[in-house]
């Protein structure tokens, strides 16, 4: 959430023609909000943060040509074939087969694409 707000905020300032979508399983507390005495934070599901899906399918709308940036969090690692994915920055412990298949994600062919990218910002380049 933290990344994808920060992301919008820059596109809206710099005015981009660049869109964003978030991808995380459940639930999360919102970063944004303080909880009040006892109160619990409000918790934030996947479908308001992408309120241009109107129920359509993320990983379908992604291949749109309107959209540009998927943020995604333990989601995805198995299963997403996306060949348009060309860059993926990593802020987070990968090791063993989850390393692979998270980064095999990149792996696709698709016309135009000739370069992929990772900018990992935690694991050793080993």
């Amino acid at each position: 959430m933290k990344y994808q707000r920060a992301s919008q905020k820059h596109i809206e300032r710099e005015k981009l023609p660049l869109k964003t979508l978030v991808a995380f399983s459940g639930s999360l507390p919102d970063p944004d909000v303080a909880a009040i005495g006892n109160a619990a934070v409000p918790e934030v599901t996947e479908a308001p943060m992408n309120p241009e899906l109107r129920g359509r399918d993320l990983a379908g709308v992604f291949g749109q040509e309107d959209q540009n940036i998927l943020i995604a969090a333990n989601k995805y690692q198995t299963g997403f074939d996306q060949p348009l994915l060309t860059a993926m920055y990593v802020d987070k412990q990968l090791v063993g087969i989850a390393a692979v298949q998270t980064l095999s994600r990149l792996n696709r062919r698709a016309d135009g694409k000739v370069n992929t990218y990772v900018l990992d910002f935690v694991n050793d380049p080993q």
